[in-house]
């Protein structure tokens, strides 16, 4: 029993993945349909590669030298009150159960922090949309966080 759960719950640490998603781009004028992503080649806004306009910015890093973390994570404003949480070129220590979360600390995880999912892959480009009617005002990081073991793998300090 020991060696299976030893391995289901160690073996992510040593497994890579990518993804490299569009990154979104502003819904466009009512009666017109905008696709909520760009090609993976993109375009360009300043960072974002699409058309929408990024209100909120950070690096993202490790929590410690075990828990290594880099790349970039960008809050985009697609259209009025909607808003993607979009990884840039990251790379971070895989590990089981680990989910994305925008919480009100600047230091990373907090109570009181908001699930957008499952981290998509260990390395590359993607996206999390941003429940309706959330408040983005009121959160200071993106978080990278094991629920199996309650331990933060990274974090990145929003601003503007």
């Amino acid at each position: 029993v020991g060696l299976p759960l030893g391995w289901i719950l160690g073996s992510p640490i040593f497994i890579r993945t990518e993804l490299d998603e569009g990154a979104p781009v502003a819904v466009g004028a009512p009666g017109t349909e905008a696709p909520s992503v760009a090609p993976a080649s993109g375009g360009s806004d300043g960072g974002s590669g699409g058309g929408g306009k990024t209100v909120l910015s950070g690096s993202l890093s490790g929590a410690d030298e075990f828990h290594f973390a880099s790349g970039e994570v960008l809050l985009i404003e697609t259209a009025a009150d909607t808003y993607v949480l979009r990884f840039e070129r990251i790379s971070v220590r895989n590990g089981p159960d680990l989910f994305v979360y925008l919480s009100p600390s600047p230091d990373g995880y907090a109570d009181d922090a908001i699930e957008l999912g499952k981290l998509k892959a260990s390395d590359g480009s993607f996206n999390y949309e941003v429940p309706a009617g959330t408040d983005i005002s009121r959160f200071k990081s993106a978080v990278i966080w094991c629920r199996a073991f309650s331990v933060q793998f990274a974090a990145a300090p929003l601003a503007a």
